[in-house]
């Protein structure tokens, strides 16, 4: 089973960033610590509220509002609520963002007439506003939108055969575009999911339609990330290919989705960035600090200078705090509690219930970059006898079990897998071939993976 390289909203190699550089960083974001912004409480006219700005995600847990002037104002939604990630704001409607629970997720809408919690079934990521103030996010195997005028809700079905699909965005009133993981070209859908490819999707006549076709065979895979949607209807995106079995940090691109729907490379990128947004007409991205622990925002002054804005992430994961569904906790048997609403999925794979959930035997880190998946297994039973063997051959190194609620980038739907995480520093291709070599029966099962 070979795996994409790099997840959806979690960066690759995060040590290496800042390594092989060409850019110049303004001084403005590195001058001071995280989380010394004044925090206030969200008010019916704050910034929040009114949905204006670029907000981002500080530690997961405030919100910091950039304005076109570099200004800051950073606002705390209720505490214990969860872990805030994927913020997203339009000016009159609102920000809205992902609150990640142990278990199944809730998107939050605040407006200025007050907060609206939209508890999900899963786990839910990156949600996006249409130019009329409709709300969209992914469930990993379907869409939703949902209306504010109506209060209510529309779902979308990923396009037939897909492994999932995720990072939608609106490019006008009735058309979305979304990033589609499909089977690798080659093999069957049981062993891969190799390949990233940008649809879209007419609201009116509701049909798919592919606009890329990004290949990828064997261990090589292809990766699409963080797309923006410009004024003009264009999407930009950072596109990554790379090998499964290839150590070091592969290349990033950018590139461009005209509103004819062409793909064309922009440039290369020099370090591992992920697009923010825009903000006063430039781009905004996401660069990882690695000695500050935090994602920085930056604004793009041209192709070879960034300004700093300070700390923040806008669609990729804050990295400072815990995924609440990867938390350490004792190995026990799963229960099952039925979901009130029940979604579209991708045939013929069944969506695990979110409920049904692997209890990890330990959380990543950041002294963690890769791992080595093994897979796929049908049921829990035989992902738990094959996690007994691994720790039994590798008895220091933390194990865990996943579906694809807990790490819905590296799992598809309806299977089982078994992650074994590789130490920074490590060669990961030696670290494979030392752990096929030691258990032979997973030879053909096992792949290295970015965690």
């Amino acid at each position: 089973m070979r795996r994409r390289g790099v997840l959806v909203v979690v960066a690759l190699a995060a040590s290496m960033v800042g390594a092989i550089s060409e850019m110049s960083l303004g001084r403005a974001a590195r001058a001071e610590a995280c989380g010394r912004d004044r925090v206030s409480a969200i008010m019916p006219r704050s910034a929040v509220a009114r949905g204006v700005g670029l907000p981002a995600v500080v530690g997961g847990r405030t919100i910091a509002v950039v304005g076109s002037g570099a200004s800051r104002d950073t606002f705390a939604p209720p505490a214990g609520a969860g872990v805030v990630r994927h913020v997203v704001a339009r000016p009159g409607s609102g920000t809205a963002f992902v609150l990640d629970r142990r278990g199944p997720d809730a998107v939050e809408v605040v407006t200025s007439h007050g907060t609206i919690r939209l508890d999900q079934p899963a786990e839910a990521t990156n949600p996006a506003w249409s130019p009329d103030g409709r709300l969209i996010w992914s469930l990993g195997s379907n869409l939703r939108i949902w209306s504010a005028s109506s209060s209510s809700t529309f779902h979308i079905a990923a396009p037939p055969n897909a492994i999932g699909v995720f990072s939608p965005v609106f490019t006008g009133s009735d058309a979305v575009v979304a990033v589609v993981a499909e089977p690798e070209p080659g093999f069957s859908r049981t062993e891969d999911e190799g390949v990233d490819n940008l649809w879209r999707y007419d609201l009116a006549a509701r049909r798919w339609t592919r606009l890329t076709s990004f290949r990828a065979r064997g261990d090589r895979w292809v990766a699409i990330r963080t797309p923006v949607a410009a004024h003009d209807g264009s999407v930009e995106f950072v596109l990554v290919r790379g090998s499964s079995s290839a150590a070091g940090i592969p290349p990033f691109e950018l590139w461009r989705l005209s509103r004819a729907g062409i793909a064309s490379k922009v440039r290369d990128l020099s370090r591992e960035m992920y697009l923010a947004g825009i903000l006063g007409g430039r781009r905004v991205w996401n660069v990882y600090d690695v000695a500050g622990g935090e994602w920085r925002l930056y604004a793009e002054r041209s192709p070879s200078e960034l300004v700093g804005l300070g700390c923040g992430a806008t669609l990729v994961d804050p990295r400072s705090v815990n995924d609440p569904d990867r938390t350490p906790s004792v190995r026990t048997e799963p229960t099952q509690t039925p979901t009130p609403d029940p979604s579209p999925t991708v045939a013929p794979s069944p969506t695990p219930d979110p409920t049904l959930t692997p209890t990890p035997t330990s959380s990543p880190t950041d002294d963690y970059i890769a791992g080595i998946l093994v897979g796929d297994f049908a049921t829990l039973d035989p992902a738990n006898d094959a996690l007994a063997q691994i720790q039994a051959e590798f008895s220091t190194a933390p194990i865990e079990v996943v579906n694809s609620f807990t790490a819905p980038n590296i799992v598809r739907p309806g299977v089982w897998a078994v992650v074994m995480l590789i130490a920074h520093g490590a060669d990961p291709s030696a670290a494979l071939s030392d752990f096929r070599a030691r258990l032979p029966q997973y030879q053909d099962q096992s792949w290295v993976v970015s965690v």
